[in-house]
Parts: C-alpha cells; sequence; structure tokens
C-alpha cells in the first residue's frame, strides 16, 4: 500500500516535471530558431516577461493552486486513502491534483477544495491515535468496583489484540451525569 502511494506520487511528479520540462525545451527552441533568422529576441523575452506578468497576474489563484499542488505532493503532507481534516473539512481523500483534492465525507459529500486554499491539514494516518471512550455507571452501582472491573478488562483487552500497543488507562470519574456517573477509558 506504500509502495502504491510513493508510485502514484512519484507518477504525478513526473508528469508535472515532464511537462515543464517540455515546455521549457520548446520555448528554448523557438528562441533558437528566431536567432538563426536575425530577429532580436530580446524584445521577445521582454515582451514575454511583461505578458507572463500579466497572466501571473490574472490567474493569481491557479498559480498559488498549483504551486500549494506541487509542495502537498512533494512534502506528501497526506495521500489518496488518508483519512484527514483540512480547514473545516473531515473525510478520507480520493484525489490529489496539482490545482484540487477530493475529500469524501462520512455522510458521502465528495469536497474538492482548492489546494491554494488549505490553510490547516490534520493526517489522522501518521502516527499513533489515542482512542477515548466514556462508560457511564448508574448512582446505585459501587464506583470503585466498576473502574477495577474496567482495568481489569482493560489488560485483557491488551494481551488479546494485537492492535493494541499499549494497557488502555483508566482514568477515573470525568462527569456526574443526569442518569449516571461517568468513567473515561483512554488507549493509545
Amino acid at each position: 500500500d506504500k509502495h502504491e502511494k510513493n508510485g502514484r506520487r512519484a507518477q504525478t511528479l513526473e508528469i508535472l516535471l515532464r511537462s515543464a520540462i517540455t515546455y521549457l525545451v520548446f520555448f528554448m527552441a523557438c528562441l533558437m530558431i528566431l536567432q538563426i533568422f536575425n530577429v532580436n529576441t530580446s524584445a521577445i523575452l521582454a515582451s514575454a516577461g511583461i505578458l507572463g506578468l500579466a497572466v501571473g497576474f490574472g490567474a493569481q489563484n491557479l498559480v498559488k493552486d498549483i504551486i500549494s499542488g506541487f509542495f502537498i505532493l512533494f512534502e506528501d503532507q497526506f495521500g489518496v486513502g488518508d483519512f484527514v481534516q483540512i480547514d473545516a473539512v473531515t473525510g478520507t481523500v480520493e484525489e490529489i491534483g496539482l490545482r484540487t483534492c477530493k475529500i469524501r465525507q462520512w455522510t458521502g459529500e465528495l469536497s474538492i477544495i482548492p489546494n491554494g486554499g488549505i490553510t490547516r491539514v490534520t493526517n489522522y494516518n501518521r502516527g499513533p491515535m489515542l482512542a477515548q471512550v466514556t462508560m457511564g455507571i448508574a448512582y446505585e452501582e459501587d464506583i470503585d468496583q466498576a473502574i477495577n472491573v474496567l482495568r481489569d478488562e482493560c489488560e485483557a483487552a491488551y494481551r488479546e489484540i494485537e492492535a493494541i500497543i499499549d494497557v488502555p488507562k483508566v482514568q477515573g470519574v470525568t462527569e456526574l451525569g443526569l442518569s449516571s456517573v461517568d468513567i473515561r477509558i483512554v488507549a493509545p
């Protein structure tokens, strides 16, 4: 899976670089041909610079999106299949392009986010996660006994379930609710 993700990233970067090199070679070839026919290329370069500035101002958001997309891919901030939160959108990454990212939310909506508008990314697939469970115990039950039973069950779960990397911790009573005493368990 990791090799496949790296392969897709490399393929996207290869397409980007190949396209940039192709345009650069084409532009240089045109300039060389014009020089052969004694055309003043410095005037053409100056005009191209001015035209580039005009297009740059007009396509500022497009350029911002593409540059941001390049850095998202190059820095491997997130990949296809990762569960992420990008600004206010949370979901699974379906596609990363140079201009936009597509995130499928748990409700099914597909959010298309311009790369230049991405300001904050939380990638839930990177590093260990923390699970938190709150259990409600009736007021008439023995809270100390309930905490001891939960600790025993947490230790048993750690021994039996390979995916649990450390013994879950029973933090104790966290809230006195309307109909129950809430006890929190946290597992790394």
